[in-house]
């Protein structure tokens, strides 16, 4: 078991339930991953307990079969969904604590599309621009940004 961080390995952080796919990351991707788990998804679980990644690093195969964008800062090990394990975090929370907080990240979104909401965190891939520490909302494919007082 190859760690990442202290509470997250690099395995959660690649899974997909796409198995027929290669979802392989490279050890630049790797690095990334390392990076997210340790800069933003441990201070999350710090605030809020114990975090269930559905989505990490995402091959380009695999980001074309869940129809990510092709932007998608998961394509460089940058992002994950996560979904908070205790009772009464939601996702809106989350983001309005990260919003708060002197995290850097790049997008923070409270996401809801057929199933239960999570959250998307990314960083902003180092090679592209400066962290936005964008929040939003998604609902089923609309994006609202958040105003501060959200």
């Amino acid at each position: 078991m190859v760690l990442a961080s202290p509470h997250f390995t690099i395995a959660e952080l690649i899974h997909t339930a796409h198995r027929d796919l290669d979802n392989t990351p490279g050890p630049e991707v790797v690095k990334r991953l390392v990076v997210l788990a340790h800069d933003v998804l441990e201070p999350l679980r710090a605030q809020f307990g114990p975090l269930y990644v559905s989505s990490g690093y995402r091959s380009p195969e695999v980001n074309a079969a869940v129809r990510g964008s092709p932007r998608s800062a998961h394509l460089h090990g940058c992002a994950a969904d996560v979904l908070p394990l205790r009772e009464g975090v939601s996702p809106a929370i989350m983001v309005a604590w990260l919003r708060a907080s002197p995290i850097i990240f790049d997008q923070a979104i409270d996401e809801q599309g057929r199933g239960a909401p999570w959250l998307h965190v990314g960083m902003a891939p180092p090679w592209l621009r400066e962290p936005r520490r964008e929040c939003l909302r998604m609902r089923h494919g609309v994006f609202t940004r958040l105003s501060r007082e959200e």
